[in-house]
């Protein structure tokens, strides 16, 4: 299913990577995600240089979102 984003911290990651609050997050750069640790895990094996892929539902519509630092 995925995990709901219930809030997101000004500045943080979700916001810089224009996740939504109500978002739900179903993968990181295609690693499923279903819980926080899930999630934790995932954003940690990013390294600096790496882009990222989400995989998100919003408002009942499936999309993905891609950000690379920088842009």
């Amino acid at each position: 299913m995925g995990l709901a984003v219930i809030d997101r911290a000004p500045g943080g990651l979700a916001e810089r990577w224009g996740v939504e609050q109500g978002d739900v997050i179903v993968s990181v750069n295609r690693q499923p995600v279903q819980t926080v640790a899930a999630f934790q895990k995932a954003v940690h094996s990013l390294s600096a240089k790496d882009g990222v892929l989400l995989d998100i539902v919003r408002r009942g519509r499936s999309l993905f979102l891609s950000y690379r630092d920088g842009q």
